[in-house]
This record gives structure tokens, C-alpha cells and sequence, in this order.
């Protein structure tokens, strides 16, 4: 079987990773760049890939500063399903969208908008960046209250497996083609009951290893009618961590983050002196509360959760300001709209390290002193280190998120900053970092506390991709299919 470039690929001569690097690895040059418009495209070229022994890396979202990009440590074609950007149907009442792959928040927001709906997003997200990209990755979004379960904001949807078949999920698994279940009144939610299995939960985490999805349902926000934000500042992380549990566990406050100096001065400014100034004159930690109000008595209820707000502050000795250094809290929700600007991780340097993890609000204070001192330590500055905390799952656990700016025309000095961050996160996984979105040396960190996972991934592998041919070296897993480096693409 051969794959025809009229129908997917681009000449394989002068393909580079541009537009498909991301931070936090390089990977090696493809092999080519395939363009599926479809399921049954996709269908096609994972059966032809198994034919010839061919590994796949995928990509959904446009080009830009990915975070992750490619991983692959062999040549690899590059499916890019950005260009599958359809929005199948929305519902109002149901608030409901069912999405390609491809779809940005940008069209997802733009689509919404005269149903009175948006998208859940995570904090400040590029223009193009892939909404199903966003949620499979578990990337956190702001509206913590409103995710009850891990899988939210995704409903059912349609996996093609590294075996080439395609499995549709939940309420969407049914011989009827997707639109006539939607005409039917069919919503595609999540598979019910105690005893249930949702294979999207088996590929939601792992990154394009296991299967692609074409297309899924996905949950959405109601637009607010009124809304308020605050900021919340203190001396030090541990009373706002406290406080924020409080608010979560009261499910008040439909948006909420804690953030450092440096961290909300990146999301208020879009350059380096600017932010670096502001970041001077901000209090040390701040708390971000949004208050939304919905169709039903809107003003009443805005009133009373503002009068909730300031009681449960002022309990803990706290005041929730509408600005500060003169820098509106309403900012920040009106920044959730994505548009092409600099991503406020790479606002002081044009490039970042991070490191993420999962922990809970009671050891936050703990995992700060542990970075405080290895910044001291290995002599960085105080004024660098950005520090971004998002609580998930109505505060059952948090996404601990440190950020460094990163020079890359200093590359002897990045080489070193990547050491250093390596060092930290093994003393944050020693100390408790939970690393669910495990990435190049953080797959080590995340299997270390429980080495016999790898058997059940090989497992997992075996079953749903057993010619090794998606996403490969993910996972620390070396996968046995051999790529043919001089694949024939015409």
C-alpha cells in the first residue's frame, strides 16, 4: 500500500521540525508530513504504516512554541491533524460541541459564541492550539469547580487505535453514523455506570501512544452574564493555599489560580522589561478568584458570592482587591480570549523550562520552600523563577507548575538550566510531585515509586498498538518495529 501524496503528504526533501519543536525536547527530522482530512484518512495511513513499518508521530495543533512537539528519537512521518478543523454540531441546551481534531479555542470560541457557550480553556492558550490536544493531555483548565471527573471536559468520541480500527465510545458507540445520532438527540457522553469501560480514558494521558481521535464531544461553559474577579495577595503561598481549599470546598469562585510576582506579571504583560517591572511592585503570592453569574437572577447572585468572597477572606486575615499596582483582576479573564500574542511562559526570554506536577493543597507550601532552596542554591534569581498553581478536580489535587525563561542563543547556559531542572524535579518527586503528564527524563521520575507499571504499559501497548508504530520512545518504552528510513512517500 502506498501513500499518495496528492492525498496526505508534502515532498519529504526540505520537511525540518519547524513548527513541530517543542520545549522540552528535539527530536529528529521526519520522515514526511501527512495531512489526514478524515477518520477514513486516518484509517488508511496507520494500515499503511503497519505495512510498510512505519512510525508515526502525531500533531494537532497549528505551529507555534509547542510545550512537548516531537518526541520521537527515530525518523518518523508526522501526521498533522490541523487541518481537520470541523465543528460537527453544537448544542445550546445540552452545551455540547462535537469537534475534529484540528479545531482551535480560537474557532471553538468563535463558533460558540452566538449559542452563549465557550470553551473550557487552560490558562491564556495560543490561538491554534488543538482543543482535543488540550483535554487528552489533561492540561488544567481555569474552571476547576466545574470538573467532576478526570475525563471532563471530554464526552464520547471516536479512537482509531495503532491497529488501524476504529472505536467509537460511550453513547456514541452505536452502528448509526455519528449524525444521525445526533439528529436523533444522541449528546455522546461518557460511558455510565459502576462497571463500564471508556477506552478514552485509556488514551486520554498518552500522548498519540496508544490511538488517534478524529473527533469527540466535548462539554462547554454557559457565557456569564455578569462576572467579577479578584485578586487575593499575601506574603507567602501557604494561607492562599489554605484559603483557596476553603473556596473550593464552599464551590465558590468559578475560576481560580495562585500565582507568584513573576508569574501574573507574564500574564499581565506582554514583554520582558515591562513584566520584570511590574513584578517588582506586586506582592509576593496572589490569589485569582472569578465570580460568574448565570441567566437565573444574575444580580442577586453576583451580590451574595461577592459578600460570600469577602467574609471568607477577611476570616483569614486577607483582603480580595479588584486590582492591584494598578493592574485590574478583570485582565485576566478578559486574556482567556486566545489570540496570536507572545505565550506569556516565553514573555522574558522568547523560550522556557518548566516543570509540572500534581500535589495537593496541603503540601504546596512545602514543595515552594523545597524550590526556594535549590534556587538559592544553584544561585538563580529571585526575580526568574515563575511559579503557577491550578487546582483541579474542585480541589482534590493541584498542577504545580514551575517556569524558568530560557536564553537559546546561550546555548551552554540553556544546557545547564536543563540540568538544573532535572535535578529539581527528581527533589520534587522525591518529596511527593505526582508526575501524571510524564515527559522525556520525567518518565523515569514517574515510574520510579512503582517499576511494575512498565509491564501493564508494554501490556496496554501490545493490545491496542502492536507494531509499536504510534508516537514512538514514549513512555521509556522502546517499541520493536524498526523504521524503514527510506520510506517511499509519492
Amino acid at each position: 500500500m502506498k501513500l499518495s501524496l496528492q492525498q496526505f503528504a508534502k515532498n519529504l526533501s526540505d520537511i525540518s521540525l519547524e513548527g513541530y519543536r517543542g520545549a522540552l525536547s528535539d527530536g529528529v527530522n521526519p520522515i514526511g508530513v501527512a495531512h489526514p482530512c478524515n477518520a477514513d484518512d486516518i484509517i488508511a495511513l496507520i494500515k499503511w504504516a503497519r505495512k510498510t513499518k512505519t512510525q508515526l508521530s502525531i500533531f494537532s495543533s497549528g505551529p507555534g512554541n509547542r510545550s512537548h512537539g516531537s518526541m520521537a528519537n527515530v525518523p518518523t512521518v508526522f501526521i498533522d491533524l490541523s487541518k481537520m478543523n470541523r465543528i460537527a454540531a453544537v448544542s445550546e441546551r445540552d452545551r455540547v460541541a462535537v469537534i475534529e481534531a484540528g479545531v482551535t479555542f480560537e474557532a471553538l470560541d468563535e463558533a460558540l459564541l452566538p449559542y452563549g457557550l465557550r470553551s473550557y480553556k487552560p490558562l491564556q492558550p495560543r490561538a491554534n492550539k488543538s482543543v482535543l490536544a488540550s483535554y487528552l493531555d489533561r492540561e488544567p483548565f481555569l474552571q476547576s469547580r466545574d470538573q467532576w471527573d478526570v475525563l471532563d471536559p471530554i464526552g464520547a468520541g471516536e479512537i482509531v487505535f495503532g491497529t488501524g480500527d476504529a472505536f467509537r465510545t460511550g453513547s456514541a458507540s452505536h452502528k448509526k453514523s455519528a449524525d444521525d445520532l445526533w439528529k436523533a438527540g444522541t449528546r455522546f457522553l461518557t460511558a455510565i455506570g459502576p462497571a463500564a469501560v471508556d477506552f478514552m480514558r485509556i488514551v486520554q494521558g498518552a500522548q498519540g501512544w496508544l490511538g488517534i481521535v478524529p473527533w469527540a464531544a466535548v462539554l462547554c461553559e454557559p457565557i456569564p452574564k455578569l462576572s467579577a474577579s479578584f485578586f487575593v495577595p499575601a506574603e507567602s503561598p501557604g494561607a492562599l493555599a489554605e484559603l483557596s481549599a476553603s473556596l473550593h470546598r464552599r464551590r465558590l469562585g468559578n475560576a481560580t489560580f495562585l500565582a507568584n510576582r513573576l508569574q501574573l506579571a507574564t500574564l499581565l504583560e506582554s514583554n520582558s522589561l515591562d513584566a520584570y517591572a511590574l513584578a517588582a511592585t506586586l506582592p509576593p503570592w496572589i490569589l485569582y478568584v472569578e465570580i460568574n453569574a448565570g441567566a437565573e437572577l444574575p444580580e442577586h447572585q453576583i451580590v451574595c458570592d461577592i459578600q460570600d468572597l469577602h467574609e471568607i477572606v477577611s476570616g483569614f486575615e486577607l483582603r480580595a482587591e479588584v486590582s492591584l499596582c494598578g493592574r485590574s483582576a478583570s485582565a485576566i479573564a478578559s486574556s482567556q480570549h486566545p489570540d496570536n500574542k507572545t505565550r506569556y511562559k516565553d514573555v522574558l526570554a522568547g523560550a522556557h523550562e518548566e516543570i509540572f506536577f500534581l500535589t495537593t493543597f496541603n503540601k504546596i507550601a512545602d514543595f515552594i520552600s523545597i524550590i526556594e532552596r535549590f534556587r538559592a542554591k544553584k544561585g538563580w534569581g529571585v526575580e526568574d523563577v515563575a511559579v503557577y498553581v491550578q487546582p483541579r478536580l474542585q480541589g482534590r489535587n493541584c498542577h504545580m507548575e514551575l517556569i524558568l525563561p530560557a536564553d537559546l542563543k546561550r546555548p551552554e547556559a540553556h544546557a545547564k538550566l536543563k540540568q538544573h531542572m532535572k535535578e529539581l524535579a527528581e527533589e520534587l518527586a522525591s518529596a511527593g510531585g505526582f508526575f501524571s503528564r510524564p515527559y522525556g527524563d520525567w518518565n523515569r521520575l514517574a515510574q520510579k515509586e512503582n517499576p511494575t507499571i512498565m509491564k501493564y504499559l508494554q501490556q496496554a501497548k501490545n493490545l491496542f498498538d502492536p507494531d509499536g508504530i504510534l508516537s514512538p520512545g514514549r513512555f521509556g518504552i522502546v517499541e520493536d518495529t524498526k523504521c524503514e528510513q527510506q520510506v517511499h512517500i509519492q
